[in-house]
């Protein structure tokens, strides 16, 4: 079955503008585009296809990373994204780190 934008947004819970952006970076590119109207039509396969980009955009994936990867997840890209993470957290700990020795100094 064939949905039109509108209606694709709302089973999917996402904006057109959205899915315009998606369709125009090469993201989730609609099933069809009608030549005279322009309409766009998505298609049921879609939605598991905007429920993989929404997760992945929730585990911190930028659209880029999304865009490049979607068809060839492995391992490694998850774990290079885990790594990622794991280096940010550890230089917030640096950071709060010497904001507590800053606060002691001024108190001192």
């Amino acid at each position: 079955m064939l949905y039109k934008i509108g209606d694709f947004a709302k089973i999917t819970n996402t904006s057109v503008k959205t899915l315009r952006f998606y369709g125009d970076i090469g993201l989730l590119i609609p099933e069809r585009v009608d030549v005279f109207t322009g309409y766009r039509y998505y298609s049921d396969e879609q939605i598991e296809r905007l429920k993989l980009i929404q997760k992945l955009k929730d585990l911190g994936f930028s659209l880029e990373e999304i865009r490049k990867n979607i068809d060839n997840l492995t391992d490694d890209i998850f774990l290079s994204k885990r790594d990622e993470f794991i280096d940010k957290i550890n230089d917030y700990k640096g950071k709060i780190k010497r904001i507590d020795m800053f606060r002691s100094q001024l108190k001192g």
